[in-house]
């Protein structure tokens, strides 16, 4: 199923296999927390990226 979730964060999907994706997320408790999982990693990487390209700071130096 992290294949689906990942072709999703890719781009890949079409808007049928995206439909069939919430459907399931709706039903499967596990698959719905993996997803939430993927997009809160996705989200802090695009803004870890923006920071750094504004900010001039890398990742470690986030962290810290």
């Amino acid at each position: 199923m992290s294949e689906l979730i990942d072709k999703y964060f890719a781009g890949e999907m079409t808007c049928e296999e995206k439909k069939d994706l919430f459907d399931r997320i709706e039903s499967d408790e596990a698959l719905k927390k993996e997803f939430l999982r993927m997009q809160n990693v996705v989200a802090l990487t695009q803004i870890l990226s923006l920071g750094s390209r504004n900010y001039g700071i890398t990742f470690s130096e986030f962290l810290r």
